[in-house]
């Protein structure tokens, strides 16, 4: 099986949805997860997605 990124799924998930808290809410919690395991490279993509989704929020 190949192994998918989690904000791959994020993006897949809201791409098309236009309901950016929830899409921010998720991010969050999957940035909670990845900081209890320590794979940086996911937070430091999820950073990036965090940013997207709050700029488009305001």
């Amino acid at each position: 099986m190949k192994k998918v990124s989690a904000h791959k799924i994020l993006i897949q998930k809201y791409k098309k949805i236009e309901n950016y808290e929830e899409a921010l809410f998720h991010a969050g919690l999957l940035k909670g997860y990845f900081e209890s395991t320590g794979n940086f490279r996911e937070i430091s993509d999820l950073n990036k997605i965090i940013r997207q989704l709050d700029n488009k929020i305001s």
